[in-house]
């Protein structure tokens, strides 16, 4: 199951959250956002499960 990271960017932007304020949101910091941005590495299932509540969408939006 590969982690969709480019899919996380455009969701943020849907929703119209900064990587900051997103950031906030679920729990970590600007720079972790980022990381996942870019594919450097997944989140947890924890802040997996927070980007979600956060963006409204489904676990499978951000994994095939």
């Amino acid at each position: 199951m590969g982690f969709k990271y480019k899919k996380l960017r455009e969701f943020r932007k849907l929703q119209g959250l900064t990587q900051q304020q997103l950031a906030d949101e679920i729990g970590v910091h600007r720079n972790s956002i980022i990381n996942y941005e870019k594919g450097r590495y997944e989140p947890s299932g924890y802040h997996n499960f927070r980007i979600c509540i956060a963006l409204d969408i489904e676990f499978s939006d951000l994994y095939d």
